[in-house]
């Protein structure tokens, strides 16, 4: 009859393990097999004056012995931090520990740590939505075991999706990287999240605005019940996203330098350097960073209406240094959560209750592929890198230089939300006559 395995590294039975002593009065334990990491048989010996001794003896050659032929055996022999028993909560908290540590390292940014812990936790800010929803409070509470299954975590981010794609695909994000790591630690022979598709990649969650809710997104940011002082940038700043396809973050960013043509009424379509970034860290107040969220800056050609807008607005704010923001709150930076926040108070209880800044981003990408049929040409307006190469014109800048400009202008034209053909700024006509 065959002998069965032993484990690799594993303590021989206990039965084996029992020291004799001898007529020397040596206590013995005479070559016990046992099988190393590298998974050959060696054996082991001890002796000692005491029973105690001896078994120490053995234990020190033991532990010796089975590391034999094995470069990986210490990765094999650590013990998992956390068992199929352990809350999601601890693993959360272990995650966020992780993400900090790699903060401290330069791996990563710390707006991207900020973005972890608003997805996991919940946060004392007034503005907050009660009904936000958050890694923690859904699955905190449950074990690893029960959340641990392609089908629970598959069901989760549907249910997720259906409320905010965008955050399914940050809770994605953080439960493959959590499950990752405990698969690594031995929890799980495979991840269970390996099979478990990223909803905002699925087909039909890409939602984009048709002209008739153009005209009355904008509509409610003309009668916003917001106070005019709190909310005056917010109208040129959604039609800047919805002409562009940029981030808020990074529409936030944009300087009066970053587009000279606004100078020139000669120039029918501006062109706009996307180059920077507004973040707020903790502790900190919210700043401008001069690069993009992700790849690297780029130019844009601006629609004619779009300009027409972005001019009426200069003139309003009629700038003294080209350096300053576009949009300000207060005369100051405004914190890349307030335009959420602003835009959740002008939606609410409308047919747009859906509507997410995202969405223009998506009404922008939608418009381009489906007018060229060339998604690359998307993807360059929206500043990604596969496409960068795609859609582009050489135009000389006010410095001499020869720059490549993304320009889907002809496209976009579509895009102006109003009822006339945009020759009459929306701006010009709507914050004269509220005297901003």
């Amino acid at each position: 009859m065959a002998q069965v395995a032993l484990e690799p590294g594993a303590y021989p039975p206990k039965h084996k393990l029992q020291p004799v002593q001898g007529t020397d009065g040596l206590w013995r334990l005479s070559e016990v097999r046992h099988r190393a990491y590298s998974g050959v048989y060696v054996r082991t010996s001890g002796i000692g004056a005491t029973k105690r001794e001896c078994q120490a003896d053995w234990d020190a050659k033991f532990e010796k012995n089975r590391y034999k032929g094995s470069v990986i055996a210490y990765a094999l022999d650590d013990e998992p931090q956390f068992s199929l028993s352990d809350r999601m909560s601890a693993v959360f908290d272990w995650f966020m520990l992780e993400q900090e540590q790699r903060v401290a390292k330069g791996k990563l940014k710390a707006q991207s740590l900020r973005d972890y812990r608003n997805a996991i936790y919940r946060t004392d800010s007034t503005r907050a939505s009660a009904s936000a929803i958050k890694l923690g409070s859904e699955l905190g509470n449950l074990s690893i075991g029960e959340v641990g299954k392609p089908r629970v975590l598959n069901g989760y981010l549907k249910a997720v999706a259906r409320h905010s794609p965008s955050m399914a695909a940050r809770h994605h994000l953080i439960l493959s990287a959590v499950f990752g790591a405990l698969t690594l630690e031995g929890l799980f022979d495979d991840s269970p999240m390996r099979l478990v598709p990223n909803p905002y990649d699925v087909g039909g969650q890409q939602r984009a605005l048709n002209g008739n809710e153009r005209a009355q997104l904008v509509s409610l940011v003309v009668s916003s019940p917001l106070k005019p002082k709190d909310s005056a940038y917010l109208l040129p700043f959604t039609l800047a996203v919805l002409g562009t396809g940029v981030r808020p973050s990074e529409a936030l960013a944009f300087r009066w330098s970053d587009c000279p043509d606004l100078d020139d009424v000669a120039v029918d379509r501006a062109v706009l350097h996307v180059c920077g970034t507004v973040v707020r860290l903790d502790g900190q107040k919210p700043f401008r960073q001069d690069h993009r969220k992700r790849g690297a800056s780029y130019f844009l050609v601006l629609p004619t209406w779009l300009t027409r807008e972005l001019r009426a607005w200069k003139q309003l704010c009629a700038p003294t240094d080209p350096a300053d923001l576009m949009f300000k709150h207060r005369g100051k930076v405004i914190d890349p959560d307030n335009p959420g926040y602003c835009l959740s108070r002008v939606r609410k209880d409308t047919g747009l209750a859906w509507v997410n800044w995202g969405n223009l981003r998506d009404t922008v990408a939608t418009e381009v592929t489906g007018k060229t049929g060339d998604s690359k040409r998307a993807s360059a307006q929206l500043g990604h890198s596969e496409g960068s190469s795609m859609a582009t014109r050489h135009y000389i800048d006010r410095n001499g230089y020869v720059r490549k400009a993304v320009d889907n202008a002809d496209v976009l034209e579509i895009l102006f939300p109003g009822q006339t053909d945009g020759k009459v700024p929306i701006l010009a006509v709507l914050l004269r006559a509220d005297g901003l």
